[in-house]
């Protein structure tokens, strides 16, 4: 047994056996009769020391049909595999054992949040009940889901007091009704959250009780309109729940009346819930009409302390309400100071400057202000940020989300001062969101820009594309595949296709980040009674041109009455083709109904067949071409006997091979296809 510091050694016809451990195959495969390693399902290289590693939805990459980009890869196309450990070295934004989930849940939440995936916020959080299972960034992009009294993106900042607008009038509570007719238990789901069990003889107390417990609701006031238990075989008992301290629109209760195992909880009847106007005999629903916003749109927010400072002009300003126009301990600034000891009522629209100078008043009885474009609270004294569609939302059905437009796209913060957004990485641009560039090149316009190594977009190694022009660019044998990702509009399954942008690498280079370079391929050796790749072209005309193609590269054009060596000069000059013969069965290319044969000597596999481009020609019969052998030889990289250097693209050959010829001789091509004698 031979030792040689830092390689992999072999023996006679032994598989190779790593100096470190004196392990064959280092302990990662099993050696085979052809003196191979055939590794495991967490290794590779022909010595198995190069470890996989974990695989996840692509970010981006190439497509392998129409609509579908995000297939499974290494490190998700986002990280670099350290091949000693099986590791993914993830990008800057980017983090998972597969490099496949978002670093969203900036700063850990604040530690005033929790990270969930979109999955488990609509699982959780939606009002509705909707789901977010079916799409690819189900549990790839995560968000803070934030702890009361938080907001924000990251969940950094207090929010603050929410209260009506006293000086707007006229306005209503929700106040939405039930009605159950059955025997039994049922729930009631309220933004997300599931009461306990609630049995069809609860008081108005236990139901009260019930619904409290989720704590989403704030105070509610609940009558029966007959009876003294919810629910009523007879119907005639129609519950009224009226939400007293949480203003404006709210979402529907939805009754349950099927526990999570399937089992029907209610018999004999069901539970009807009317909202936004709807009737239960003769009673109606009210939807809730009144403002609920931030100091109750008369004072500014503190995001530092979640405090409102109620404006005091024009005298005699604004305080803290009970939430119906007179003072209380809300802290919303909800309650005009009516007292005479400034002149009386409010006269006028907040602001030193009305409108602080960017906005228009309303006038009586409101005194409210219409803000300009570009500027936003009660005295239009703060700068609105620029908005995108939202990288974290709820869905606005099953399985469509990222269609609500939210300062910042809910990727980083606003600066009220400025109207600009701080972005969190990986995000980017004006409002943390794609927007398209004026200049193709500047990447960083994009939200999920292209990576980027030595300060290089795609390590200046290729093109920094979008996924819709990724999907375009793909190429099967050196030939567009004609793929498409996002051209129907509104696919809710393919919302990235202008968001997420990644590298397409130039020839020779390769990687997520186009970083590696591609090593020299060939034939294996230790394989026998293989065949190279034969095709032939018939062709008869009297006159004209023709150009032959292969893997997206064509000729320059030809006589239809060139010579055999014409034609291979020709081939020879494409950058896809490394080495060819080329015989004639008659002497001109196409006359007399010539057949070309054409070997590849230094091309392996099974090839894609040459095109003929044969539209300038005087064709007596259409032109022909097909494969004559199939080639069996492998074009593997290193010749499966080495290792791929990707700094430098250099095989680094098993001890014992060397470069070839392609043809089993000593030879040029740097591939560890050639058997050194053993001696």
């Amino acid at each position: 047994m031979l030792w040689v510091a830092g390689l992999v050694v072999l023996v006679g016809a032994s598989c190779p056996i790593a100096p470190s451990s004196g392990r064959v195959c280092n302990g990662h495969g099993r050696c085979t009769i052809l003196s191979e390693c055939e590794c495991d399902a967490i290794s590779s290289g022909f010595d198995c020391s190069q470890m996989l590693c974990p695989r996840g939805l692509a970010w981006a990459g190439d497509a392998i049909g129409v609509d579908q980009i995000h297939v499974p890869v290494e490190c998700s196309n986002r990280g670099t595999c350290d091949r000693a450990h099986g590791k993914c070295v993830c990008d800057v934004g980017f983090t998972g054992i597969a490099c496949d989930k978002l670093v969203a849940c900036f700063s850990e939440c604040s530690h005033s949040g929790t990270c969930v995936t979109m999955m488990e916020y609509a699982e959780n959080n939606s009002p509705y009940g909707y789901t977010y299972t079916n799409v690819w960034d189900s549990t790839m992009i995560r968000g803070c889901v934030c702890d009361a009294g938080a907001t924000e993106a990251d969940c950094s900042k207090q929010a603050c007091p929410m209260g009506d607008d006293p000086m707007t009038t006229g306005q209503m509570n929700e106040k939405q009704l039930l009605r159950c007719t059955g025997t039994g238990t049922f729930q009631l789901q309220f933004k997300g959250k599931t009461t306990r069990l609630i049995p069809s003889t609860a008081s108005v107390s236990d139901l009260m009780s019930s619904i409290l417990a989720l704590g989403a609701t704030g105070a509610l006031s609940i009558t029966f309109s007959t009876g003294n238990q919810v629910c009523l075989a007879s119907g005639q008992n129609i519950v009224s729940i009226e939400f007293i301290s949480n203003f404006g629109p709210q979402p529907p209760y939805i009754a349950q009346m099927v526990n999570s195992q399937g089992v029907l909880q209610l018999t004999g009847g069901t539970v009807t819930i009317a909202t936004a106007g709807g009737t239960l005999g003769v009673y109606s629903s009210v939807a809730g009409t009144k403002e609920y916003v931030p100091c109750s749109n008369r004072g500014y927010c503190s995001s530092m302390t979640g405090v409102c400072s109620c404006y005091l002009y024009p005298m005699p300003g604004f305080r803290s309400s009970n939430g119906y126009g007179a003072v209380g301990i809300r802290g919303d600034c909800g309650a005009p100071d009516n007292t005479n000891y400034y002149g009386g009522p409010i006269k006028g629209c907040p602001g030193y400057l009305p409108c602080s100078g960017h906005g228009v008043c309303s006038g009586s009885p409101a005194f409210a202000c219409r803000c300009a474009a570009g500027w936003t609270s009660g005295d239009c004294s703060l700068r609105t940020c620029p908005k995108g569609y939202s990288w974290f939302n709820l869905p606005a059905s099953s399985n469509i989300a990222h269609q609500m437009l939210q300062q910042c796209s809910n990727a980083g913060t606003c600066d009220p001062t400025t109207g600009e957004c701080t972005c969190f990485p990986p995000f980017m641009g004006p409002a943390c969101e794609f927007r398209k560039p004026k200049i193709s090149t500047n990447f960083r316009q994009h939200i999920v820009k292209c990576p980027i190594v030595s300060e290089r977009v795609c390590s200046g190694h290729g093109v920094c594309l979008t996924l819709s022009e990724l999907a375009m660019a793909t190429t099967i044998d050196g030939v567009s595949a004609g793929f498409s990702y996002g051209a129907t509009p509104n696919n809710p399954l393919t919302w990235d296709a202008l968001k997420i942008k990644g590298c397409k690498c130039d020839p020779g280079f390769f990687g997520y980040d186009c970083n590696f370079r591609k090593c020299p391929t060939g034939d294996d050796p230790s394989t026998m009674g293989q065949m190279n790749a034969v095709q032939q072209i018939t062709c008869r005309a009297t006159g004209g041109v023709f150009q032959l193609g292969f893997r997206g590269e064509y000729s320059d054009y030809l006589p239809f009455d060139s010579d055999a060596d014409d034609v291979q000069d020709a081939l020879l000059n494409l950058p896809t083709i490394h080495g060819i013969d080329v015989q004639f069965t008659q002497l001109g290319a196409c006359i007399n109904g010539n057949t070309m044969t054409i070997t590849f000597t230094q091309d392996f596999g099974n090839l894609p067949l040459l095109q003929f481009v044969g539209s300038s020609l005087s064709l007596v019969v259409p032109s022909t071409v097909s494969t004559l052998v199939r080639g069996t030889k492998e074009d593997a990289v290193c010749s499966n006997h080495g290792t791929c250097d990707t700094t430098t693209g250099i095989c680094s050959c098993g001890l014992g091979y060397t470069s070839s010829d392609g043809n089993g001789k000593p030879g040029t091509r740097q591939d560890c296809g050639y058997v050194k004698p053993f001696h």
